[in-house]
């Protein structure tokens, strides 16, 4: 949190919010899009039409999620030049349904237990990001075998200080030494 000074959330998305309740749209492309916002995430935020998040500041609260929900090719996220981070706990991280697309270019990801975790037929594309002090960056969801990469070029995954303590991660037959 010391990188990032003066947040005053633009918005908060509350827990169970769907991108098509947020009511902002760039017509006609119906794309919720979202720029130089500084964006409070509560609990788990939907997304369920294409969602583009141009240089803004994305905190997520302890256990905060995004989820991109599976609809073929039609849901995406995009973000530019953007950092998602929490102050506290870590957040569960970004899931990508099956057959959602997701962008992301030159953004910052940290503090997360699983920054991305991938469906099949994800339409993948990563370019110039750092993935600092997350658990596991980018990971495969259950069931699928494959990283959909269209495209991955000049990423960085690092660990500059301490994780943040866990949200809630299980891992049976293993006790963590607090």
């Amino acid at each position: 949190c010391e990188s990032v000074t003066d947040f005053n959330p633009d918005i908060t998305i509350s827990d169970g919010r769907y991108a098509s309740q947020l009511g902002v749209t760039l017509f006609p492309l119906n794309l919720s899009y979202f720029v130089g916002k500084d964006v409070l995430i509560n609990g788990i935020f939907y997304i369920d039409r294409p969602i583009a998040f141009n240089n803004c500041r994305i905190k997520l609260a302890a256990g905060a999620q995004i989820v991109v929900l599976s609809q073929i090719y039609k849901v995406e996220l995009l973000a530019f030049q953007t950092k998602f981070f929490s102050c506290d706990d870590m957040w569960k991280g970004m899931v990508f349904g099956q057959g959602t697309r997701c962008r992301i270019y030159y953004c910052e990801i940290e503090d997360a237990q699983h920054a991305l975790t991938i469906h099949s037929y994800v339409s993948l594309a990563l370019i110039g990001n750092t993935f600092n002090r997350n658990f596991i960056s980018i990971r495969n969801a259950e069931g699928n075998t494959t990283l959909p990469f269209l495209y991955i070029k000049g990423n960085e995954f690092n660990c500059t200080s301490e994780l943040s303590d866990y949200y809630d991660l299980d891992f049976p037959g293993i006790s963590e030494d607090p």
